[in-house]
């Protein structure tokens, strides 16, 4: 049952990342190129993954179907740097400053979903390279919940906003599967199709 939408960039082959890990194989997903996204009915899926780097002045047209969605009941996974309010509760990216080896370490805020099973250190660094993961936030709007945070838990990566009846997800970086290691990869996609489908324990 391809109940999630992925909606990626440009290349669907580079969408699994370094590890190998092939993303079209993952059970679930239903795949649907950027400029495509106009043509399918949300309504027919129970969650929507937006890979980073989709056009956000496409996301910007289709944002009330995408607020609609959620707001009835649907649930969002949004990667990467909001650079238009394509929905009304985001804000736009704000990158650490002068960023520092320390600064990229990730804190736990609040256990969820998508880390289950997960060892939030193991997203630290990709093949010994820090900063995958974020540099920076998408700040988080009134009633978010943050569950990441970077700088010393001062910067918050991942949050979570309950609206109407459905939720947004947002992190601040690479595709969250790809910044996680090679032995994470397949577990934290997973566990993000799971959340989609309204697993929150």
């Amino acid at each position: 049952m391809k109940d999630i939408l992925f909606v990626y960039f440009n290349d669907i082959g580079s969408s699994g990342g370094m590890s190998g890990f092939e993303l079209t194989s993952q059970e679930g997903l239903d795949f649907v190129w950027q400029y495509e996204l106009e043509s399918k009915d949300f309504s027919a899926y129970k969650g929507i993954i937006l890979s980073g780097g989709v056009d956000q002045i496409l996301l910007s047209k289709l944002g009330e179907r995408l607020f609609s969605f959620i707001n009835e009941g649907g649930r969002m996974f949004f990667n990467g740097h909001v650079e238009k309010k394509f929905l009304p509760m985001l804000n736009i990216y704000e990158p650490i400053t002068n960023i520092k080896y320390p600064d990229f370490a990730i804190a736990l805020l609040n256990k969820h979903r998508v880390y289950k099973g997960l060892d939030i250190a193991n997203f630290n660094e990709k093949k010994g390279v820090a900063g995958f993961y974020s540099r920076g936030q998408n700040p988080p709007p009134n009633g978010a919940r943050i569950i990441t945070a970077i700088k010393q838990a001062s910067v918050p990566s991942d949050w979570e906003l309950t609206l109407g009846k459905g939720k947004l997800y947002t992190h601040a970086g690479v595709d969250l599967h790809i910044a996680a290691s090679a032995d994470d990869t397949k577990a934290c996609m997973e566990n993000i199709i799971a959340y989609l489908r309204g697993e929150d324990e």
